[in-house]
């Protein structure tokens, strides 16, 4: 009798009140995992995957009686070390300690109340194993054992036991509040970091206590607590803006500026001239965030800062304001000394200057620091001005990829002002700059670009991606082009414009061309229109092999059953390729498979069509 029939008999007679399981599930655990690893012994571990499923099929009630002795299997069987490559000493059995340490966690997974003997085994690896398990199981019976693993001595286990009670929620809240009282700073900041994850408005006012903590990572790790548990924790974060510790005011600045509370308006005002330069800076960051007039005016006074990072962020937040009267007092900074600033400045230059910033932002696309250059690129491009499109277009060969990209998404921003003079670009001796026009083109999408870059097809692929982008207008232009030099990317292109170019491919597949034909064909297989079965079926006595072949692939991934019987007549084609091609395509219409066999084919398709038919349009 198997071991899953005998617990299944002995279950049976527990409820007629003959037996007791937790013995008989202790003694057979503790037996199975034996028997197991004597199997995998002989075998040499190849039937590893059956033992454990055995072991997890037979874990029952009652079963956690076996704990203590299988954690000594554990105990008595281990490695030399725990880890990727582990070794066992001579005289143990790596299979019973494996087994073995599979049942613990089964059993301790089905009766987490039971899992003290686990949580407190010599073996680290075992409370490890355990903590992590518990980590994401959101069961309230885990946390008696969780709260026993937050003490461990071992870090890597304490750490998913602290995350496993934030988890929890509520009922964790006031464990993890004693433990923001222990001595271990570790502990404390495991603690706040937890309780930030219960998002509990209760540990609002413990973690508060705790942000002015001696350990600068459970300051950290308390200020971030507050911030996770958001509205109701926004007057904890004031608090902390007040505070006498300058790393807490600015953690607290910090994520004042994520919460977007105008609460926190007039705090962050109050704190933006603080005697810490790190505090003013994150301050000005979080005033942006909040896009609020009433920081505009002291914003400006910072601007004349002596520290580089005031004075960026402080720029930028008035960007992000975007209040017009900024715009005079912004300028000076476009020659500050710092590329750290002179970028800040462009942007918000931009974005409060208007048409008016144009001309102060061109002669920014030659600074020395390409940050600078990349930021006036995207500050002109969002004016649409086309003053600034000579100067993109020179960008359009840079070194920095980053920079070529930003400038030709300026230029596409400008828009049709742009296209004349990207056309010309389109005839530069740069590749780079022939590419970059050639995109910028697709995403304007005018239709004076389709015959320039139908003549650049052969010379760059961004082209083909610039003619798809341009859609309907090219659709002709591209089919003209499938029997010359680009017809390969001309195919492509159509592919990418999609629907709108089935029809005129359809009709290129009855060209007298037969290259005309090839190439209609390709994008065809890829479209998977039902429009184009008659046409591909014809195609299929096509003088090109290629045709042939790449029409009967196209009718396998359309699943079309008016395809079946022209495809087993495809079955007889000379050419391996296309009876290939076809027989694939047989497969994948009628879940059938008969090779090569055209009289099978046959057979199958006369006594089947009919109800095939049917099955199909259900």
């Amino acid at each position: 009798m198997s071991a899953r029939c005998l617990v299944k008999v002995i279950i049976g007679l527990v409820l007629i009140g003959l037996v007791e399981i937790p013995a008989y599930a202790s003694r057979g655990v503790v037996r199975l995992v034996r028997e197991q690893a004597v199997l995998l012994s002989a075998t040499n571990g190849e039937s590893y995957v059956r033992a454990v499923q055995a072991i997890r099929d037979n874990i029952g009630p009652g079963a956690s009686g076996a704990l203590p002795d299988l954690l000594q299997m554990v105990h008595s069987n281990s490695p030399t070390h725990w880890g990727e490559d582990m070794s066992w000493p001579a005289g143990t059995d790596q299979w019973v300690c494996l087994l073995s340490l599979t049942a613990v966690m089964e059993i301790t997974m089905e009766e987490p109340e039971q899992a003290v003997p686990v949580i407190t085994a010599d073996e680290p690896a075992v409370r490890l194993l355990v903590a992590g398990m518990f980590r994401d199981s959101r069961d309230q019976r885990v946390l008696k054992p969780l709260s026993m693993l937050t003490t461990d001595k071992d870090k890597q286990v304490r750490q998913p036991a602290f995350w496993g009670l934030g988890e929890l929620g509520e009922q964790a809240v006031d464990l993890l509040v004693s433990r923001l009282k222990s001595k271990d700073a570790e502990v404390r900041a495991m603690a706040a970091d937890a309780l930030g994850k219960t998002k509990s408005k209760r540990a609002v006012k413990e973690l508060a206590s705790v942000v002015e903590d001696d350990d600068h990572i459970v300051r950290s790790k308390a200020v971030g607590a507050l911030h996770d548990i958001g509205a109701p924790a926004v007057n904890a974060l004031i608090g902390g803006v007040k505070g006498d510790n300058s790393d807490v005011r600015r953690l607290c600045a910090k994520y004042l500026g994520f919460q977007k509370d105008k609460r926190a308006v007039e705090p962050l005002l109050a704190v933006l001239n603080d005697h810490e330069s790190s505090v003013r800076a994150t301050v000005a960051f979080a005033l942006g965030k909040f896009g609020d007039p009433r920081a505009v005016e002291p914003l400006l006074s910072t601007l004349k800062d002596p520290e580089t990072e005031v004075r960026a962020r402080s720029a930028s937040a008035l960007g992000r304001i975007g209040d017009n009267k900024a715009f005079v007092h912004l300028q000076p900074l476009l020659n500050d000394k710092e590329g750290r600033v002179r970028r800040s400045a462009a942007f918000a230059v931009g974005k409060t200057g208007g048409h008016q910033a144009v001309a102060l932002l061109i002669p920014l696309l030659e600074d020395t620091d390409w940050l600078v250059r990349e930021s006036a690129a995207v500050a002109l491009g969002n004016l649409g001005d086309a003053r600034a499109v000579p100067s993109l277009i020179a960008l359009l060969n840079e070194e920095h990829f980053r920079l070529q990209e930003k400038a030709r998404d300026a230029l596409a921003e400008i828009g049709e002002q742009s296209v004349e003079q990207l056309l010309k670009a389109l005839e530069s001796e740069d590749p780079k700059i022939r590419k970059n026009a050639a995109v910028a083109l697709g995403k304007i999408g005018d239709s004076r670009a389709i015959e320039p870059l139908f003549m650049a097809l052969k010379d760059t692929d961004r082209a083909t991606w610039a003619l798809a982008k341009i859609g309907q207008p090219a659709i002709q232009p591209l089919i003209g082009a499938l029997g010359g030099e680009g017809g390969e990317k001309a195919a492509s292109a159509l592919r990418e414009i999609g629907d709108p170019a089935v029809e005129f491919l359809i009709e290129a597949l009855k060209d007298k061309d037969p290259t005309v034909r090839r190439h209609a064909a390709r994008p065809l297989r890829y479209m998977k229109d039902a429009r184009s079965v008659e046409s591909l079926i014809a195609a299929l006595k096509d003088e090109s092999e290629y045709v042939r072949t790449t029409s009967a692939w196209a009718l396998g991934l359309i699943k079309d059953p008016r395809a079946v019987e022209p495809l087993i007549a495809a079955l007889k084609d000379k050419q391996l390729v296309v009876k290939g091609s076809a027989k694939n395509s047989l497969r994948q219409i009628t879940a059938q498979d008969f090779g090569d066999d055209d009289e099978k084919w046959q057979k199958w398709w006369e006594e089947n069509k009919h109800s095939f038919g049917k099955e199909k349009s259900k």
